[in-house]
């Protein structure tokens, strides 16, 4: 038998045993219900857990979402597009001013003055501008009425996907460093990013919407900007972006999210409006809204 021939047979058996092993793989996928599906299908946490470590701790959570619903002058209630409650709150009336230290706030609904650059900003006609994808709450055709802001219920439908009330008011720890390459296999986060150090009069960015999928429901993915000042234990920060998170938001869609942190991602900081961190006063952008 000469070689040629031999090398013939050799790779036409190889190329049926390949078949073989592909036909065996998706028949035990099938079987198996794991046939491969676009989209986010099958997280490995079940979207309903309950993971509040005791009975006493949700109680104190209990307690929380009452004090914070009491908190709210509510003009106007809608559902949202994710079953969430949409609570229209008054901006006098809104719990960031009651807490110790706001007393006789006055509130702002624009920047009294603008760094240079924004002043020499050239004009853009309408084309030129980008196009802002609409949130899903608009598309019910309901509006929250002027000097109100739209604002989640905050429900134990949420907070059950907690150990404790210090747990959701957290952001998992990010360890913020100057760019170097995306975190380690170790690291809770993989990440990309860039940095500058500037007096910050202010930012401005332009992200992207996704929806990526995230295989667990109680991981997040996100594209945002961070201001930040300090480091160590001392590390404060306000971000702002998009994000995918299943525990804090009912879905698998990307959602517009503020978070601040005055302790290096401690509990005294929280997402969008469930403390008292933020006064908002716009009627129309929906802070934790989806996209």
């Amino acid at each position: 038998m000469n070689t040629h021939r031999i090398v013939t047979i050799l790779a036409t058996a190889a190329l049926l045993i390949a078949i073989a092993a592909f036909a065996l793989s998706l028949s035990a996928r099938r079987q198996a219900g794991q046939a491969p599906e676009p989209g986010n299908s099958a997280p490995n946490i079940p979207a309903d857990s309950d993971r509040v470590q005791s009975p006493a701790e949700r109680a104190r959570m209990e307690q929380y979402v009452a004090q914070l619903q009491s908190e709210k002058h509510v003009l106007k209630t809608f559902d949202g597009s994710s079953g969430e409650i949409i609570d229209c709150v008054d901006v006098y009336n809104q719990p960031a001013l009651k807490r110790q230290g706001m007393e006789g706030h006055v509130i702002q609904f624009g920047p009294t003055t603008k760094p240079p650059e924004a002043r020499e900003e050239q004009s853009l006609t309408r084309d030129q501008k980008l196009q802002v994808p609409n949130q899903l709450f608009t598309l019910t055709g309901q509006t929250c009425p002027d000097k109100s802001a739209p604002m989640t219920r905050l429900t134990m439908d949420t907070l059950k996907h907690f150990r404790t009330l210090e747990e959701f008011f957290q952001k998992k720890y990010i360890d913020i460093r100057k760019p170097g390459g995306g975190g380690s296999g170790s690291a809770p986060h993989e990440y990309a990013h860039a940095a500058r150090s500037v007096d910050n009069w202010g930012a401005e960015s332009i992200f992207n919407v996704w929806s990526p999928y995230v295989e667990k429901s109680d991981e997040f993915s996100l594209s945002q900007m961070w201001v930040t000042r300090g480091g160590g234990g001392d590390l404060e920060t306000v971000e702002g972006g998009w994000q995918v998170y299943r525990d804090l938001y009912g879905d698998w869609r990307a959602h517009l999210f503020i978070y601040f942190t005055p302790d290096n991602y401690g509990n005294g900081g929280c997402y969008n409006l469930s403390c008292n961190g933020f006064v908002q006063v716009n009627n129309t952008v929906y802070i934790g809204g989806d996209f």
